[in-house]
């Protein structure tokens, strides 16, 4: 996971990650590993800071956003 998070930040460039969902609360206890390898990962910019984070929603922060996606489709009228 480290990788492809490392291959995001060299990709996009954010200002920050955000990870949630049923994923995290299996890594939470591995959170700081984690944060870790991919900092050793990344590209040399990130050697202070690696912009991760994990989503105050919870295990809903799918179905938040699918939630979101539809009222707007409905309020675009379609």
């Amino acid at each position: 996971m480290s990788s492809g998070l490392a291959g995001l930040l060299a990709i996009f460039d954010p200002e920050l990650l955000v990870l949630g969902g049923g994923v995290m609360k299996g890594l939470r206890p591995r959170w700081a590993e984690l944060v870790e390898v991919t900092r050793q990962q990344a590209l040399p910019r990130y050697a202070e800071h690696v912009p991760l984070t994990i989503s105050p929603l919870g295990e809903d922060v799918s179905l938040l956003g699918a939630a979101v996606l539809a009222f707007r489709l409905v309020g675009a009228g379609g």
